[in-house]
């Protein structure tokens, strides 16, 4: 059953076809642009860590730890807070 369209992993292959790695995440975002990303997508790649990007295996990767293994894994991982 295909209700909600291709996801998220298949977006981002889309909107990144015909890249020449390696590429900063800023020119992933313009890429994506370009080859009118929708704009979960775009605010997806706008959300990468700021470095250089050697495949979209390596995008990919992010993707999937973020995505998979609960949200904000990486650098800004604290201690989760609990109020009353």
């Amino acid at each position: 059953m295909n209700d909600d369209g291709p996801s998220l992993v298949q977006s981002v292959r889309k909107a990144l076809l015909g890249a020449v790695f390696p590429l900063s995440s800023e020119q992933l975002v313009l890429l994506a642009r370009e080859n009118e990303a929708p704009s979960g997508v775009l605010s997806w790649l706008s959300g990468l860590p700021r470095r250089r990007f050697d495949s979209l295996d390596a995008v990919q990767q992010v993707l999937e730890s973020r995505s998979g293994a609960g949200e904000g894994t990486s650098e800004s991982s604290a201690a989760p807070m609990q109020s009353r």
